[in-house]
């Protein structure tokens, strides 16, 4: 028997939806940010209709839960909530900055800034070095790119949306020290995400919960 799941993540300009059967996709689509109140449960009813499912017969939900932006990542989780509520579903929440490293680890670039837009001047950062353990903190951009010129003289590379925002910055003060990929990645793919979460990445729970509450899971670790 598969085990189907419903896996959705808000991104910095849609929400992806996508029906796996374990690690395997069987569908995917994206929803505009504007649209995902109105839209999302009618999507998962279409996409489960369309596979022969209802939403009783499927073993749960994997979403990421943050970061990412409030509105569309509050909306995206507590329609999950709610269906995996009525239906007495499997929830099952992913880190999404987490997954992002796990997913652009990069042996040819061992020391790494992930960084994630976390608006007013600030980014989600998980900093990779040569045998170090991965440092995640929340930053301003001009602490962010204190910490790089203090840890390392280079040369690093940074991807990410956040990356892209603030790239001539990042140039300006580290010149050479630093390489934004032409190709970088923005976030997380949604294969990546139910990856992780089927290797047991992820936390099982009765209530998705967001995590872009931005000093409470990411607090800050390195002195700004």
């Amino acid at each position: 028997m598969n085990n189907f799941f419903v896996a959705a993540q808000a991104t910095y300009t849609h929400l992806e939806l996508g029906l796996f059967s374990g690690s395997q996709q069987k569908f995917f689509t994206q929803i505009e940010k504007k649209d995902a109140s109105k839209k999302l449960i009618p999507a998962i009813e279409s996409i489960l209709k369309d596979h022969h499912l209802a939403l009783p017969s499927i073993t749960g939900c994997i979403a990421n839960a943050g970061p990412a932006p409030f509105t569309t990542l509050r909306v995206l989780l507590s329609t999950l909530n709610g269906i995996a509520f009525a239906h007495r579903l499997k929830l099952i929440e992913v880190d999404g900055l987490k997954t992002f490293v796990a997913e652009y680890q990069d042996p040819a670039w061992p020391a790494t800034a992930y960084l994630l837009n976390a608006f007013n001047r600030e980014l989600y950062c998980a900093f990779e070095q040569p045998g170090q353990p991965l440092t995640i903190s929340i930053l301003s951009v001009d602490a962010c790119i204190d910490y790089v010129k203090k840890i390392s003289s280079g040369p690093w590379r940074i991807i990410g949306n956040g990356a892209s925002l603030y790239e001539n910055e990042f140039k300006n003060a580290l010149g050479n020290r630093v390489f934004l990929p032409a190709d970088t990645p923005d976030f997380c793919s949604l294969q990546a995400l139910v990856n992780q979460a089927l290797a047991g990445a992820g936390t099982q729970t009765k209530q998705l919960l967001p995590l872009y509450v931005k000093h409470h899971t990411y607090k800050p670790s390195i002195a700004a």
